[in-house]
């Protein structure tokens, strides 16, 4: 596809966004359930550490675009960036858009493996073209407690 078909013509982003998961109906009508953008892990207790464990946080990404006019098939990239400005590996796929109002779905279901709390960025690239970032916000809150029996 020609970037004048990108700018415009389409393919234009219905969605980007993280959320606990995203439910497919039998229509294919899509339901995003918990939308969030920070996810905090806490550790309450005597021993809780000070700083954050390694922890895996389950989401789901979901992006979707709408065709317009754009026509044939297209390269989607999802990149992540972690708070140390470490860009991982892209995830790619092969997406094609037919018809105008037949909208594309990507949904990506992560189980992320963290070791730094901080801000991560997903970028969404069509074509080699950044088309957004989605921001999650990963915190850590340890709350630590007098072990019982002492006063």
């Amino acid at each position: 596809m020609s970037d004048a078909a990108h700018v415009h013509g389409g393919p234009y982003l219905r969605c980007a966004l993280i959320c606990e998961r995203v439910l497919e109906e039998k229509d294919n009508v899509l339901s995003a359930v918990r939308i969030f953008e920070r996810f905090i892990v806490a550790a309450t207790g005597p021993d809780a550490p000070e700083s954050i464990p390694k922890t895996t946080v389950p989401f789901a990404l979901l992006i979707s675009f709408i065709p317009g006019e754009a026509r044939g098939s297209a390269r989607v990239q999802v990149q992540m960036e972690e708070p140390s400005n470490l860009k991982r590996e892209p995830l790619e796929f092969t997406v094609h858009f037919d018809a105008p109002s037949n909208p594309v779905n990507l949904i990506l279901n992560f189980q992320l493996d963290i070791e730094q709390p901080g801000l991560y960025w997903f970028d969404v690239l069509l074509d080699g073209r950044l088309i957004t970032r989605v921001p999650l916000l990963l915190q850590y809150q340890a709350t630590r407690l007098p072990s019982r029996g002492h006063a």
